[in-house]
Formats: C-alpha cells, sequence, structure tokens
C-alpha cells in the first residue's frame, strides 16, 4: 500500500503499520503551530486575530470557507481561502 499525506503524523498515529517516509520535493515547506485558539463558533475567532501577523483556520466546507473570508476582510484581516481546483461547484480564480 502506498499513501500520501501533508500531515503524516494523524497517519503515522492512527495505523500502527510499517512506514517509510520519503521526501518527495526538497522545496515543500513546513510551517510550525505556534498558537492554537479553540473556539465553538467560528466567526467568534475574528475579534482574536491579528491582522498584521500570518495565520491559518481550518474550515471544511468551501462555502464556509468564502463566508469567513468576507468577514474576515470586513475586520480588516487580509484572508485569502484556497481548496481544490478541481472542484466544479467552487472554481478557483486566479487571485
Amino acid at each position: 500500500m502506498i499513501g500520501l499525506s501533508a500531515t503524516p503524523k494523524c497517519a503515522l498515529d492512527k495505523m500502527h503499520c510499517d512506514t517509510k517516509i520519503i521526501t518527495v520535493d526538497p522545496d515543500v515547506r513546513q510551517y510550525e503551530t505556534a498558537n492554537i485558539l479553540p473556539y465553538t463558533n467560528l466567526f467568534s475567532l475574528l475579534p482574536l486575530l491579528n491582522p498584521t501577523k500570518k495565520g491559518l483556520v481550518y474550515i471544511g466546507h468551501v462555502s464556509k470557507m468564502q463566508e469567513f473570508q468576507k468577514e474576515a476582510q470586513k475586520s480588516g484581516i487580509r484572508a485569502i481561502a484556497i481548496w481544490s481546483i478541481n472542484n466544479s461547484t467552487h472554481p478557483m480564480n486566479d487571485e
């Protein structure tokens, strides 16, 4: 079996099988988590985000990503939403 993952730690922790990790691309960057903000309401995050710093918010559905992006921009946060270029329901633009 061959598996590829951008987040291998989760797979390694749960699969309990022999693994061999290989480097696919030396130019791939990895970011470290500096701070985690737990939340129960997505929009309650906005006042907690610093618009002068970089950050990442994971949202599982494209329509919610787009909604959060608009609200973040209204709050003065430079925000973009990224999902699969193969999504025919929500095609991404060049921006």
